[in-house]
């Protein structure tokens, strides 16, 4: 098979992959499963009925999270707390034995969270689907309907949501 020929095949499967995953749905048990994790640092998680809703996953050894924390805090500011909610879900903190207890305070410290952060689970891990690359990043819309996602893919070029993209995804859901 020509080189041309394999990567329109391997395109080919990796959009129906992507589009085989049935999309999320934000609701109650979502929400109750989230604010009964563990949290880090200050902050809970707020009811978020008929809000939008900004969930990412991130490990405080991951530099492109440390790059989203900064449009997270952006879109923070941005947007008041009654009419988007920003929620991160810590995961894959110990991968590689790194020091999770004093790399995490210091990535508190770095990038000034203006959100809630929680520790995940399986549990949790499982009702994303199965979340295995950090950052992951989904939007859900005022229904608790999945909007938009970012699961940042190995080798890829772009390592994380911007803040200019999450204004217009957060805008055309306004």
């Amino acid at each position: 098979m020509k080189p041309i020929a394999l990567i329109l095949v391997i395109l080919a499967t990796l959009a129906s992959v992507a589009s085989a995953r049935t999309p999320l749905k934000f609701d109650a048990d979502f929400q109750q499963a989230l604010a009964d994790l563990p949290s880090i640092g200050a902050g809970t998680i707020a009811p978020n009925e008929g809000k939008i809703v900004v969930v990412t996953f991130f490990a405080s050894w991951c530099p492109p999270c440390r790059w989203e924390f900064q449009s997270l805090n952006a879109i923070r500011k941005k947007y008041n707390e009654a009419d988007v909610s920003i929620i991160a879900v810590n995961w894959f903190e110990d991968w590689g034995k790194r020091d999770g207890g004093k790399r995490m305070q210091r990535f508190l410290k770095s990038t000034g969270p203006g959100f809630p952060l929680v520790v995940g689970n399986k549990d949790i891990i499982n009702r994303f689907g199965g979340v295995d690359r950090i950052p992951t990043l989904f939007v859900f819309d005022r229904q608790g309907r999945e909007a938009y996602s970012f699961i940042h893919l190995e080798g890829s070029k772009k390592m994380h949501v911007g803040t200019d993209e999450l204004i217009r995804v957060i805008d055309t859901l306004r």
